[in-house]
């Protein structure tokens, strides 16, 4: 008789974590509310661009996830300077258009940046997100490019904001690759079948964090 041993397979996604514990949002605190604060930069036509766009990614990835996460319109909330606390905020998730300078984001490079607010004292195997920040460079969001060419880049920090980290090296279809376009195009990229993967695994269908 012959023995065969088969490889566990890789998995084709990372999730984040922080101390061994993977982060994610908690389903049983109520919509999670993705705002846009412009600071006055964007012309009426291109808040209308941006806040068409935000409303479909919102509901897509609503409906990857099972969470109740929805555009809530703009807002006037600033970048955080310590931590927020507990609880839901009048901008869960808050998308900022602002120069370099204007923000507080370490990581911004004058195109996008990320900025995680998280209990860290959750117990189980998940830790919560309370706040998310995406800081999007003033020039870069009001560029011709930005939509549809620069979805993908805000796609992606969309992707991160959930608790999904990248991709393994080799896959470069999957937006959260930082390689293409996922299942779509250049000019309407869409989530591939890893990033949805990825996305369930953060969903509601892992019930509360706590």
């Amino acid at each position: 008789p012959t023995t065969t041993t088969v490889a566990s397979t890789a998995p084709r996604y990372k999730l984040q974590e922080y101390q061994g514990k993977n982060i994610r949002w908690d389903p049983c605190k109520g919509p999670i509310r993705m705002k846009l604060n412009h600071g006055g930069r964007l012309t009426s036509t291109q808040l209308n661009e941006w806040e068409t766009e935000l409303v479909s990614l919102a509901s897509g990835i609503a409906t990857a996830t099972g969470l109740d996460f929805v555009y809530a319109g703009t807002t006037t909330q600033e970048l955080a300077s310590e931590h927020p606390g507990d609880g839901r905020h009048p901008a869960d998730l808050l998308i900022y258009i602002g120069a370099e300078g204007t923000g507080a984001l370490e990581d911004f490079d004058g195109s996008f940046g990320g900025n995680l607010w998280y209990d860290g004292w959750t117990s189980g195997v998940w830790d919560e997100i309370q706040m998310y920040e995406i800081q999007v460079g003033t020039s870069y969001a009001t560029a011709s490019y930005m939509w549809p060419y620069g979805k993908k880049y805000l796609m992606n920090w969309l992707g991160i904001s959930f608790g999904l980290d990248t991709l393994e090296l080799g896959i470069n279809t999957e937006i959260m690759s930082w390689g293409n376009n996922g299942s779509g195009t250049s000019t309407n990229p869409s989530w591939g079948t890893g990033d949805l993967i990825g996305f369930g695994l953060v969903g509601a269908s892992n019930g509360c964090v706590n």
